[in-house]
């Protein structure tokens, strides 16, 4: 695309579903936390010549707690749109591997082979992050467990994984 045309915006989207407001000039009566808009995107501040989005990265040196992470990305920190990551989650007596995609309210978990040479962690990419707080309720979320998840735990995250 930035070949063709190194004006055009490029959105992300997971699995094919996109905000229709992205697409038609549709006002919105509130903002919607958590997703970012196409004219949030475009807008720039007078003396910046482009939006630029801060992110925030953490690393997690065990397996976590699929409650703590469920939370989190059902609830990210202000301004965070999106999260990317690989995690060893605790299920029953060992971790499994799962990659993580969030993108405004859009939750898409599926399985995964451990990462070859990095440590699992999860990014936070957002606007006028509080990267200090951002870091914290990440680094929360990431604590390893010690022990098996409750079964209402695995539950929960299974509901939210798309490839078995």
């Amino acid at each position: 695309m930035r070949e063709r045309n190194s004006r055009a915006h490029v959105i992300g989207v997971v699995g094919g579903r996109i905000d229709p407001a992205l697409l038609y000039d549709v006002a919105a009566s509130a903002d919607e936390d958590g997703q970012l808009s196409f004219r949030d995107a475009l807008v720039t501040e007078p003396s910046a010549t482009h939006t630029h989005a801060d992110a925030v990265t953490v690393t997690a040196d065990g397996a976590v707690d699929p409650d703590a992470l469920l939370d989190l990305l059902k609830h990210p920190p202000a301004g965070v749109y999106r999260m990317k990551g690989v995690l060893a989650v605790r299920e029953r007596s060992s971790p499994r591997i799962f990659i993580v995609n969030v993108v405004g309210s859009s939750i898409d978990i599926s399985r995964g082979a451990p990462p070859a040479a990095s440590p699992h962690c999860l990014v936070a990419i957002g606007l006028h992050l509080d990267t200090d707080g951002v870091r914290r309720r990440l680094a929360d979320a990431l604590r390893p467990v010690d022990g098996p998840a409750s079964a209402t735990a695995i539950r929960r995250l299974r509901r939210y994984v798309t490839r078995q």
